[in-house]
């Protein structure tokens, strides 16, 4: 045997789980410490095994302090962390050890049936049968494989039927400034308190909800909106991002979060911001085992976690590929809400909700609601027989067939706001002559955006603001009038 190697082996073994332990936990709980040959590595593992089931962090130096025979064992251990994943990958490097502790079994056996004289056939074939069952390549990775007939069939948990269930992922995607800030807040002081979603009867015990945004200040913008819904402040919670960002792909972080919180709903607004500086986001390969260690982690913890994204560009496109990205994002998602606004001409802040996917059970009505801050953020306003397909994409021949033209006008007014909640319109004129529109074409591109309009002050001293739908227009002129002008100043544009 080359016990060399194998001691080399132990090290990446060790190195990976001590440094790792979240992507090799399932081998720390089910290896045994008898695979292992040298003596302070069975030391280091023992103590890996204690360090990871305890509920305080788990770090080198937890694994430290359970250490037998600290002073040797130690140096070794981050001799180990030195050396991992360095050549192949850490399942071939288990398969090597599970070998090897195979090989030492069948020696020893024999060795000790020899010293009684010679072995029988049986004698052999008893010894690598017990080798096979206890240290085969098959044995060692049972794990690997489940069979359905030991698969328990459960029911999905909803967080609100059928809209979004527990322990998956929902997607919610809307144009810019419809109302999914609103529409977010909305869940997260439901959870808090565990008063009722929309159309149900009956709540739930109050619960603890992340809501995570790179697009809106906590202070300023996030909890002023929760004020008029009257959350349970005490259960509702943000990952301080100020040292270090937040991302996705690292899942460790991620976890540690659902651990501490142990939250019913977390909330990524928007998803783009979040994958990591690495990932692009247009790549299925790079997207899908992202989300897909997230939707693992959503599953373990029974946590309902909603991304929320911006549309394309592309109108053309069905509704359920109108997200910005890779089509693998609603591919991975179990359930997708689209808003859109409501083209009731009655209604110009209505916002209809629909849901586009629904991989575990129905798909639920689409929802009207209007945002409303001084009401309590959102109003709902009953059901809607549209769907998403209906309003995005309107029919070809109708007033409001989708245009090339109206659509880039619409793309051009988006990226004049760039994110921002209102703009400072110059003169008409001036602002035509840039977009290349007429007025007209201007104000009716404007109107289907739900864009707001008011005015300050008369004559040479008037100035034009464009508000998103969702700015409360009292609060926005409070802060645009100094005391000394009088409110009526402030009026709603022509």
């Amino acid at each position: 045997m080359n016990y060399k190697y194998t001691y080399e082996t132990e090290r990446i073994i060790l190195g990976c789980l001590a440094t790792y332990p979240d992507q090799f936990g399932d081998y720390i709980q089910h290896m045994a410490v008898n695979l292992f040959i040298d003596s302070n590595h069975r030391d280091i593992f023992n103590a890996i095994q204690k360090a990871y089931n305890q509920t305080t962090q788990y770090d080198i130096q937890l694994i430290c302090a359970y250490l037998c025979h600290p002073s040797e064992s130690k140096v070794e251990l981050y001799r180990c962390g030195e050396v991992a994943f360095k050549s192949t990958p850490f399942d071939e490097h288990h398969k090597l050890l599970v070998e090897a502790a195979r090989e030492r079994y069948i020696h020893d056996q024999l060795m000790n049936t020899l010293s009684e004289g010679e072995p029988t056939t049986d004698r052999l074939r008893e010894i690598a049968d017990i080798a096979d069952k206890t240290y085969s390549d098959n044995a060692a990775n049972n794990r690997k494989y489940t069979c359905l007939s030991n698969v328990e069939t459960c029911k999905p948990v909803w967080l609100w039927y059928p809209y979004i269930p527990c322990g998956k992922i929902t997607l919610m995607t809307a144009d810019p400034g419809i109302g999914k800030t609103f529409l977010s807040l909305y869940l997260a002081a439901q959870v808090s308190t565990g008063r009722p979603f929309y159309g149900e009867t009956t709540g739930r015990a109050p619960s603890v909800a992340v809501y995570q945004t790179a697009e809106d200040g906590i202070a300023d913008t996030i909890k002023p909106r929760l004020e008029n819904m009257h959350p349970n402040f005490d259960n509702i919670y943000v990952y301080d991002e100020t040292r270090q960002g937040l991302s996705l792909s690292d899942d460790r972080t991620i976890e540690q979060i659902m651990k501490d919180l142990n939250p019913l709903l977390m909330i990524f607004d928007p998803l783009q911001a979040y994958l990591g500086a690495q990932i692009d986001m247009n790549r299925a390969n790079q997207v899908r085992p992202v989300l897909g260690r997230i939707g693992a982690l959503a599953e373990k913890y029974n946590c309902a976690i909603i991304f929320i994204m911006h549309h394309s560009k592309a109108s053309q496109n069905a509704a359920l590929y109108r997200a910005l990205g890779s089509m693998d994002i609603p591919a991975v998602a179990r359930s997708m809400l689209i808003l859109a606004k409501d083209p009731d001409p009655l209604k110009p802040r209505g916002v209809i909700m629909c849901h586009e996917k629904s991989s575990l059970g129905e798909h639920g009505k689409s929802i009207k609601f209007e945002i409303a801050p001084q009401l309590g953020g959102v109003v709902f306003g009953g059901y809607s027989d549209l769907k998403a397909d209906d309003i995005l994409n309107i029919p070809k021949g109708t007033r409001n067939k989708p245009s090339k033209k109206r659509d880039a006008l619409i793309d051009d007014i988006l990226d004049l706001f760039d994110g921002k909640d209102y703009i400072r319109i110059p003169k008409l004129k001036d602002l035509c002559e840039k977009l290349e529109c007429s007025q007209n074409t201007l104000y009716r591109a404007r109107d289907e955006l739900g864009i707001q309009s008011i005015f300050k002050g008369y004559g040479e001293d008037k100035e034009t603001y464009w508000l998103m739908p969702d700015v409360d227009r009292d609060s926005f002129s409070e802060k645009l009038c100094p005391e000394k002008i009088p409110t009526e100043q402030v009026r709603e544009a022509e």
